[in-house]
């Protein structure tokens, strides 16, 4: 299963638009959601229409919320060292 979705995900991720023809921007509001979260609705919402069964664990690997969440830990963190 993971591996079917890390594929679908190579297969897409450079497109405009999902299997629902929608654009990843259409997922929420562009200045207050981060992109990578965009992109994770609009590939569940991808993998649903083509049915495709998913792992949240994979999907968040391959929009790269799990990088920007590290990411935002690592900088949260440092901010508290400078306080």
């Amino acid at each position: 299963m993971r591996e079917r979705v890390r594929k679908e995900w190579w297969s897409i991720c450079g497109k405009t638009y999902n299997a629902c023809e929608r654009p990843a921007s259409s997922y929420g509001d562009l200045s207050r959601t981060p992109w990578c979260y965009l992109k994770k609705r609009w590939f569940i919402d991808h993998l649903n229409k083509k049915g495709i069964p998913y792992d949240d664990l994979v999907v968040d690997d391959v929009t790269g919320v799990t990088f920007y969440e590290s990411q935002k830990r690592t900088s949260q963190a440092y901010m508290r060292k400078l306080r």
